[in-house]
């Protein structure tokens, strides 16, 4: 018979037996692993030997050695189709790239009657075209925010020692100084 072992991942079966020592098989059956029971196998860990597995409803998480001893009728499941991926989601250090513009419509160079209308007639047709053209570098320097650098905070030394307390503490060491000194070299 197959043993819990060969179940993959997301799949079910029904408990046939257990097999083991008596006190082996009341532990399992105190943590509900009974004939007849249900058991999911949720996740396989092979490099920590568990199986992480939900049984009547409750989640366990039970080692590789326990689930030898349970084993199931029928043939082994087959494991479910993994979906698929969902597409990563962009960093967010990374600004969309806006789509490129649409071309601007060339309007018809048909002459029409009356040489100054048709002059006029281009020229109203070029400017709109050229609008949005004007429009879209102007968006581009709103979203482009300056540089402004960090103020970098200063380093600032105070002398606690003061002064006068230094040259007293000074002529005490020359005092004792020479006092080993002097009892030395004689």
């Amino acid at each position: 018979m197959p043993n819990l072992l060969d179940v993959p991942a997301g799949c079910t079966v029904r408990i046939a037996r257990t097999i083991g020592s008596t006190v082996q098989n009341e532990q399992l059956g105190k943590n509900g692993f009974v004939p007849l029971a249900d058991i999911t196998v949720e996740k396989v860990s092979k490099l920590q030997q568990r199986l992480e597995v939900t049984v009547d409803g409750r989640h366990r998480v039970i080692t590789f050695g326990a689930a030898k001893l349970i084993e199931f009728e029928g043939p082994i499941p087959e494991a479910p189709a993994a979906p698929e991926p969902a597409p990563a989601p962009a960093p967010r250090f990374l600004k969309p790239t806006p789509a490129p513009a649409p071309a601007p419509a060339k309007a018809d160079e048909t002459p029409a009657k009356g040489g100054e209308a048709a002059k006029g007639g281009d020229k109203a047709a070029a400017q709109p075209a050229a609008q949005p053209a004007q429009a879209q570098p102007a968006k581009k320097q709103q979203e482009q925010k300056p540089h402004v650098p960090r103020p970098v905070a200063e380093k600032r030394v105070i002398d606690t020692r003061g002064s006068s307390s230094t040259n007293t503490n000074l002529s005490k060491y020359d005092e004792k100084f020479d006092k080993l000194a002097g009892a030395h070299g004689e």
